[in-house]
């Protein structure tokens, strides 16, 4: 199975730059631990279709956003996750295809065409990282004084945003780790708009070596909620 998902991540860096987008990061990930399936590729995880097999079984993170990758000898089918409600066209276009967010954690069959199988939702675990509820954040905030990474769109930022808060959207975060090379040993809170790109990003900056990762666990819209401050500018 690497060899294929090699070949997904060589087919898509073409792509992207085919597209004007930017070239894949020699140092991005090519490999993540045995214990879930596929590649990260601009914030997205990337599960490839194997026709060769009848039953597909894949493992991922609760708060990855899933894409399948068609190989070209793979018709165009639907695919359906009926306990997610999810019925969708599947295409080989990158940038088209549908992201699926796995917001819970648990086992969901799912049939693409003719093929079956299940994806398995799990936490994510590591001794150097810990999610925090906003009341936790904000304590953080106050006594460590932590880089802040907002993992949003720029739109979001716009909109309101934590102080002092960095904006590296997670889709560039893998192209751009450069710009956080000096915090590598220092604690680094993060947080989307409910908490599933920042596990996304948190994963991402783990397995890049970066030491101390907080995850604000149900992102800005809890902080909202309980009247923490937020910046607009």
């Amino acid at each position: 199975m690497d060899m294929i998902y090699q070949r997904i991540l060589t087919t898509i860096c073409v792509f992207m730059v085919l597209a004007g987008g930017p070239a894949c990061s020699s140092d991005a990930p090519k490999t993540e631990k045995p214990l879930v399936s596929g590649e990260i590729i601009s914030g997205f995880r990337v599960l490839g279709i194997d026709p060769g097999h009848d039953h597909h079984a894949y493992t991922v993170y609760r708060g990855d956003y899933v894409k399948f990758f068609l190989k070209d000898d793979v018709k165009i089918p639907v695919l359906k996750i009926p306990s997610m409600s999810v019925v969708l066209p599947l295409t080989r276009e990158f940038e088209k295809i549908p992201i699926i967010k796995m917001k819970q954690a648990g086992t969901y069959p799912f049939s693409i065409g003719p093929l079956e199988g299940t994806i398995t939702v799990i936490e994510y675990v590591q001794g150097n990282y810990t999610e925090l509820s906003a009341e936790q954040g904000q304590a953080l905030i106050r006594k460590q004084k932590p880089l802040i990474l907002d993992v949003r769109t720029p739109k979001e930022y716009r909109m309101g945003h934590l102080e002092g808060a960095m904006l590296i959207p997670v889709q560039h975060l893998q192209q751009r780790l450069g710009e956080l090379a000096d915090h590598k040993e220092s604690p680094i809170l993060i947080y989307c708009a409910t908490g599933n790109r920042s596990t996304v990003a948190s994963k991402i900056l783990i397995d890049k070596g970066f030491s101390t990762i907080y995850n604000l666990r149900w992102g800005i819209k809890d902080w909202h909620r309980r009247k923490y401050p937020i910046t607009r500018n």
